[in-house]
């Protein structure tokens, strides 16, 4: 909403709005913002504004001979008080309907109004409201500000079985290699550790021809499994691209 304020520099904002700020769930944000108004004025109350010039022409004894225009301009500033209890809004209504009833004498048209003063100092006239643009902030769940992260290698969680292959033993034999189901069996050991957020590599298919082998050389037998972020493509996590979700993991059977 455009008004006579002008509001800069709002904080929190990221790229001037174009990305939400960050937080947590049950996390303080302070807010802030330079507002100034155009012109020459300074920030005003226009209710205090009008009972201060009415209260000064009592005080030099001006009573009946006041200008009518000014009682009315009053009961609108009045019909403008919005934001207050409902019981205080009868109050401020029926101020408003006496500084126009022209039957009462002048002194119980004004005096109702002139009482309002503590009441609308907290509860001010909504007059001159300007919006600024809105700033976004996303709200995370409290582990999004700081967490202990472990990088698992499902494939490094072997089985056990097989014949594996130690160099002090200097030969080679066939290896076992960890799957989802074995590395499963890891995650209250990590959890004890103390981490609480698992972050698997990357997960990609490693195809069937111009692969890399164990270790990343460029030449692979048929049974090497290639390197430690690499997958069977009958085993490979895939996702699809631009989709909200990835699609759903495929296993081999001994997974």
């Amino acid at each position: 909403m455009t008004g006579r304020f002008v509001i800069e520099d709002v904080s929190p904002s990221v790229a001037c709005g174009r990305y939400p700020a960050k937080a947590v769930v049950g996390e303080r944000v302070p807010v802030a913002a330079k507002a100034y108004r155009e012109g020459h004025e300074a920030f005003g109350d226009r209710y205090l504004t009008w009972r201060a010039a009415h209260t000064k022409e009592i005080d030099a004894g001006q009573g009946a001979a006041e200008p009518g225009n000014d009682l009315a301009e009053g009961a609108q500033l009045l019909a403008a008080a919005g934001c207050l209890p409902d019981e205080q809004r009868r109050r401020v209504r029926a101020a408003g309907a006496a500084l126009v009833d022209t039957a009462r004498p002048f002194a119980g048209r004004i005096g109702p109004a002139l009482e309002l003063a503590e009441l609308l100092w907290r509860y001010p006239l909504r007059t001159g409201v300007t919006s600024s643009d809105a700033y976004p902030i996303r709200v995370d769940r409290p582990r999004a500000l700081f967490s202990a992260w472990y990088e698992f290698f499902p494939r490094s969680e072997s089985t056990g079985s097989g014949e594996v292959a130690t160099l002090a033993e200097g030969r080679a034999g066939p290896v076992r290699h960890g799957a989802f189901a074995t590395a499963r069996e890891r995650l209250a050991d990590v959890a004890a550790m103390g981490f609480d957020v698992l972050y698997p590599p990357p997960m990609h298919p490693i195809g069937r021809v111009n692969r890399k082998g164990c270790n990343n050389p460029l030449v692979a037998g048929p049974e090497d499994a290639g390197p430690a972020h690499h997958r069977r493509p009958e085993t490979a996590a895939t996702t699809t691209p631009g989709a909200a979700h990835p699609t759903p993991l495929t296993y081999t059977p001994e997974d």
